[in-house]
C-alpha cells in the first residue's frame, strides 16, 4: 500500500513527507493506522547523526493508533482494537524476560538494524529502494507494520494522543524515578529521562519539507 511518511535521506537533511509502498505485515505482524506520535530527543539524535542508522529511515517510536489488520499467527490483537507502539520487544521467553527484565528481552538485538525481527523490511521508496525502520516501529507516518510483540492493547477510552506517550517518554522519566535497588544489575544500569539517549545537549535541529 501507498502512504505519507517523514523520511530522512542522511545526517542533518531535512525530513522529506513524501509517498512511499508499504508491505502487507507478514506472520506475527500487524499494521496499525497511526493516530498519535511524540518526538523523541532520540529522533533528533539521528536527524543530527549522534545516532547512527542506516539511511533513508522512518523516525518516530512512541506512538499509538488502531489496528487495521494482522498477519497470520498474531493472538495478542485484532482489527479495531487501539494500541500504543513500544520499541522493546518482550517475548515472554527468554532468559531476560523469565527473570523480570523484559527491556533487555533477546529480541532486542535486532533494534539498530532497521529491518523488521526477520530481518527484511516492510518499507520501500517508489522506485523499490528498502527504507530503514526505527526501532520496529517508525511513528512518522501514516501506517506502521510493527512486530505483535511491540503492540500493547489500551482500553478504546483512552486518548491516543496522550497515550502515545507510554511508548517512551512518559516510561523512561518513570524509571528515574528514585527506587531501591535490589540487583547488581539494577546497580550497575543506569536509566536516562528524556528518551534515554540524551546524555549531552544537541545543538541540532530538524526541518520538515514536503515533497
Amino acid at each position: 500500500m501507498r502512504m505519507r511518511a517523514a523520511t530522512l535521506s542522511g545526517v542533518k537533511q531535512p525530513l522529506i513527507v513524501q509517498e512511499v509502498e508499504l508491505d502487507e505485515p507478514k506472520a506475527n505482524e500487524v499494521l496499525v493506522r497511526m493516530v498519535a506520535s511524540g518526538v523523541c530527543h532520540s529522533d533528533l539524535h539521528v536527524i543530527t547523526g549522534y545516532i547512527d542508522r542506516p539511511y533513508p529511515v522512518i523516525l518516530g517510536h512512541e506512538g499509538a493508533g488502531i489496528v487495521e489488520q494482522v498477519g497470520p499467527g498474531v493472538t495478542k490483537v485484532k482489527p479495531g482494537d487501539h494500541v500504543v507502539l513500544t520499541y522493546l520487544p518482550a517475548c515472554g521467553k527468554c532468559q531476560w524476560c523469565h527473570r523480570g527484565f523484559p527491556n533487555m528481552c533477546d529480541q532486542g538485538q535486532h533494534l539498530r538494524s532497521g529491518k523488521m525481527l526477520d530481518q527484511t523490511s516492510r518499507l520501500h521508496t517508489l522506485d523499490g529502494q528498502d527504507i530503514s525502520n526505527f526501532l520496529f516501529v517508525s511513528t512518522w507516518a501514516e501506517y506502521s507494520v510493527v512486530p505483535e510483540l511491540s503492540v500493547v492493547l489500551v482500553p478504546d477510552y483512552v486518548p491516543l494522543e496522550k497515550a502515545c506517550l507510554f511508548g517512551c517518554g512518559f516510561s523512561t522519566g518513570l524509571a528515574r524515578r528514585p527506587m531501591p535497588c535490589t540487583s547488581a544489575l539494577e546497580r550497575a544500569s543506569p536509566s536516562w529521562a528524556a528518551g534515554g539517549w540524551a546524555r549531552r545537549p544537541s545543538r541540532g535541529h530538524a526541518s520538515v519539507t514536503r515533497a
